[in-house]
């Protein structure tokens, strides 16, 4: 809102707005404190202990220290990534893509890994958007995983990708416990677990704001919409090319 005369003019800001972003930079502060304390505390635990003499510097322990450096290590990524894409400082290195090819390439990867899991693809070739490679497949990979980490092992998740009004729309289904419907725009948000709370268990619950800002910034959308009585289907289009 603008206030004064021609000569002095005062800007004076949407205090509602202003609130808003500091209680967001708030909890998001808070929330990369908690979610970094405890690999760190864990990290200096053991050190403390070998120090003093209480541990001893096995195999075991080493790997243990491994494990809790490189956790760190994947949360800092996670908060820097984040911080750049939701920032514009990222460079998108733009290409023409086939997303039936990409869908396909993934689905074979994820099998190898996940060899007692059942995917199914439905997506044909030809189905072009421009965008970056990395960050796509970024985005692809994050939603493919979460739907195998809450699926049942006998219950396929299934991958179908269709043109729509100019859009290239990848809908991927499975078969776990569902997301409710109140909580479906939170899962995009920072920290937010898939089991309806903030952090707790899996993962630092940074992985969909990451997907969320990439497809942001292809012009494109990602949301969770209704599925069978048990499920999620995670929907993420973008603008297509002919």
């Amino acid at each position: 809102m603008l206030v004064g005369s021609r000569s002095h003019i005062l800007v004076v800001e949407d205090e509602p707005i202003i609130a808003d972003a500091d209680r967001r930079q708030k909890e998001f502060i808070a929330n990369a404190s908690h979610e970094l304390r405890t690999p760190v505390a864990a990290l200096q635990g053991t050190l403390e202990n070998l120090v003093d003499g209480v541990g001893t510097p096995n195999r075991a322990t080493l790997g243990r220290m491994l494990a809790q450096s490189e956790q760190l290590g994947r949360l800092v990524n996670q908060l820097l990534d984040l911080s750049r894409l939701e920032a514009g400082a990222d460079r998108l290195s733009t290409e023409e893509l086939d997303l039936g090819d990409l869908l396909h390439g993934l689905a074979r990867d994820f099998r190898l890994t996940h060899p007692t899991s059942q995917i199914e693809v439905k997506a044909p070739r030809g189905l072009r958007t421009v965008g970056d490679r990395e960050q796509v497949t970024r985005v692809l990979t994050n939603v493919i995983g979460n739907a195998l980490r809450f699926s049942p092992i006998d219950a396929p998740i299934t991958i179908v990708a269709s043109r729509l009004n100019g859009s290239v729309r990848m809908a991927v289904r499975d078969a776990g416990p569902g997301i409710p419907f109140e909580q479906r725009s939170k899962v995009f948000e920072r920290f937010w677990q898939a089991d309806g709370t903030p952090t707790g268990g899996g993962g630092a619950g940074l992985g969909l704001a990451i997907s969320k800002a990439i497809v942001d910034r292809h012009g494109g959308e990602i949301l969770i919409i209704d599925n069978q009585p048990n499920g999620a289907c995670v929907v993420v289009t973008l603008p297509a090319i002919s």
